[in-house]
């Protein structure tokens, strides 16, 4: 697993891997923070919520 932003570099080495987008709001104080896209990409196809229990 490999997370981090949308950049031309991951675009291209990763463009196999399944990628999972969560927009997100990212800065210091309230009224400085910015809307952001934080994406997790999977060398695995994510199957959704895994248990804890099995």
């Amino acid at each position: 697993m490999i997370s981090g932003y949308a950049s031309d570099l991951y675009t291209e080495i990763l463009k196999n891997w399944p990628v999972l987008r969560k927009q997100t709001k990212v800065g210091i104080t309230t009224d400085k923070k910015s809307d952001r896209t934080e994406m997790v990409w999977c060398n695995f196809e994510p199957t959704g919520q895994m248990t804890l229990f099995g």
